[in-house]
């Protein structure tokens, strides 16, 4: 799965260099002296103006004043749990790649080329690593030097159980622009402190 990631990331570098990202991800149209949607690095291509390709629907840095909290709080309840260790929710993730996904070497070593192939491109993949940071506004150094020591939890356990379906009504009624679908970070986070998933809430 890890080299699938990579290898898709890879591909739509790839696709931004050649002018070749794919059609269906809405691009906003810049004049000249225009300033970047929120969220676009200060990447400029040869005339200076901001490369829209680097531009993604769906929730924007600040956008709706989130903040997804600390996986401490979580583990207050579902770590150490009585279920065996295979089904720990806490001890599950923190183990896995979702934990790992901004501090992985692997992943620092390609930001680092991402970011010399076309300057500032980084914050695009600081998006899915670290979706905390991304919300916050703590992305727009490409280099992840900005992100906090929570931050580099990752796709920690809030960032999923707080993410709507885009194409949903909810979804799009809480972000100025919708998502065409799901995928490349196009995600949509609950402005309310809800946490979604299989089971019904305890009284």
């Amino acid at each position: 799965m890890k080299n699938i990631a990579f290898s898709f990331c890879s591909l739509f570098l790839v696709e931004l260099l050649a002018g070749t990202a794919p059609e269906t991800l809405a691009q906003p149209t810049n004049s000249p002296g225009a300033p970047a949607p929120a969220g676009i690095a200060a990447v400029t291509s040869s005339n200076s103006l901001p490369r829209p390709e680097f531009y993604m629907p769906g929730m924007q840095p600040k956008e709706a004043g989130i903040d997804l909290g600390e996986v401490g709080t979580c583990r207050k309840c579902h770590a150490d749990t009585k279920n065996d260790l295979a089904n720990d929710p806490y001890f599950s993730w923190e183990g896995g790649m979702m934990a790992q996904a901004a501090r992985d070497p692997v992943f620092r070593a390609a930001l680092a080329v991402a970011n010399q192939d076309i300057a500032g491109v980084g914050e695009f993949c600081i998006r899915c690593h670290s979706p905390r940071a991304w919300l916050a506004g703590r992305s727009t150094a490409p280099d992840g030097s900005s992100l906090d020591r929570e931050d580099l939890n990752g796709v920690s356990c809030v960032v999923c159980h707080r993410l709507v379906d885009p194409r949903s009504p909810a979804g799009q009624a809480m972000v100025k622009q919708a998502p065409p679908g799901i995928g490349n970070g196009m995600y949509v986070a609950d402005p309310q402190i809800v946490e979604r998933g299989p089971y019904v809430a305890a009284a």
